[in-house]
């Protein structure tokens, strides 16, 4: 049977750890509970550099139902951007579409067919839908990427292009 105290985990507070990384007699700290601005349990404090205050640029294709059809032509692309950072992003972001001509080709083969941009103010949490119009082959893959030249801070740029399309498309 497990001990009382490895059922409760390990506690952490702030005020229990000095400096110097040493760990105090518990009668020698503050209560971190009694500390203004504190109260923070299993917590870590950053000191003076508070939150990381940066961007996150996601995106993802929406409205698939032409593209999972491979039909070509001259189809609207429509993509999700989200600001998943602590930052907020200016408008005029590039969100840029782009196509293989062999669906099993790598994102490397991939030719740009249509750009837009965002229209407002991303806030931390928020999303906007941007579209763009490209004339598609059909047969091929979509991808779309976010801030491609890579002109935002961002702090995760890995996530900034969306899964290829047909990767979201059902069976």
């Amino acid at each position: 049977m497990a001990s009382q105290a490895a059922l409760r985990g390990h506690p952490y507070y702030i005020t229990h750890v000095s400096d110097t990384a040493t760990i105090p007699k518990a009668s020698e700290t503050e209560n971190n509970w009694q500390v203004p601005g504190l109260n923070n349990f299993r917590q870590n404090s950053q000191g003076s550099i508070g939150a990381l205050n940066i961007a996150d640029l996601t995106v993802e294709l929406t409205d698939l139902g032409n593209l999972c059809e491979q039909m070509g032509g001259k189809i609207d692309l429509q993509a999700e951007v989200c600001n998943r950072g602590t930052n907020p992003v200016q408008d005029g972001v590039v969100v840029s579409s782009s196509r293989t001509t062999d669906p099993n080709a790598p994102i490397e083969d991939a030719k740009v067919v249509c750009e837009t941009t965002t229209t407002k103010l991303l806030l931390p949490g928020e999303c906007e839908i941007v579209v763009c119009s490209a004339d598609l082959m059909g047969g091929g893959n979509i991808y779309v990427d976010v801030d491609p030249e890579d002109k935002i801070a961002d702090c995760h740029p890995g996530n900034n292009l969306g899964a290829d399309a047909f990767g979201l498309c059902p069976g």
